[in-house]
């Protein structure tokens, strides 16, 4: 064998094991990849599902709440022990200005 042949044989051997990587390295990318999309597959369905669940909740307390609040009368609210409010109540006091116009001035200072 001549030094050439050997350097063929070696380089051949280099790109084959190089190629091997490579190929190793895509397949477990794949398999990677493809378990991580069933995942998340999965993952869907199930908050979908537990989605489903809670809105079936929600039409139920508010079909409760709107039939409560339907029985609320105001002899109810009198046997509860709620009182009518005083006519005149006021929560924040409404201040009127003097004037509806903003007059701005600015004077000089000597």
């Amino acid at each position: 064998m001549t030094a050439t042949s050997l350097n063929l044989i070696y380089s051949r051997q280099k790109l084959f094991w190089r190629v091997s990587i490579v190929t190793g390295a895509l397949i477990l990318a794949y398999i990677y990849l493809a378990q991580s999309v069933v995942f998340n597959v999965v993952s869907r369905q199930n908050v979908l599902e537990k989605s489903a669940k809670l809105q079936t909740q929600v039409v139920a307390l508010e079909t409760e709440y709107l039939t409560l609040s339907n029985q609320v009368t105001v002899d109810l609210a009198h046997q509860l022990g709620f009182h009518d409010a005083a006519s005149e109540t006021i929560f924040a006091p409404v201040v009127t200005l003097p004037s509806q116009t903003v007059a701005l001035s600015y004077k000089r200072r000597p």
